[in-house]
């Protein structure tokens, strides 16, 4: 298949009444098909790996507050279980936003790349 793609012509083989009710419109880059949903599902994804690693990190900021006002006092009481849970909920919700992440940026970075080549 050509860089250069003619959406009509992919409408006919796919039944144009599909292709007219999702309004898809795709892009080609070296063959590959990269549709307008993709695009808006890795929007999305990166929208909740945003907030995911704004709950992480103000979970772990927190934990280190507490974990420092503890200290200079003493380690009793239950503000050491918060301590432990903000930092145990915090790490649970920082894995998949952080690993999430990184799969966002390499998929946008290879997209710039394909472009450029174009």
């Amino acid at each position: 298949m050509s860089p250069t793609v003619n959406f009509r012509d992919q409408c006919k083989g796919a039944g144009s009444e599909s292709c007219q009710r999702f309004a898809i419109k795709p892009t080609a880059f070296y063959g590959f098909i990269m549709t307008d949903a993709l695009a808006s599902q890795r929007r999305l994804v990166s929208r909740f790996v945003k907030i995911g690693k704004r709950v992480g990190y103000s979970l772990w900021l927190i934990a280190i507050i507490l974990f420092f006002a503890l200290f200079a006092t003493d380690f009793d009481g239950p503000l050491v279980t918060v301590v432990i849970v903000t930092l145990i909920v915090g790490s649970i919700i920082l894995l998949p936003s952080i690993v999430l992440s990184y799969g966002v940026r390499a998929a946008e970075r290879e997209d710039r790349h394909q472009k450029e080549n174009n």
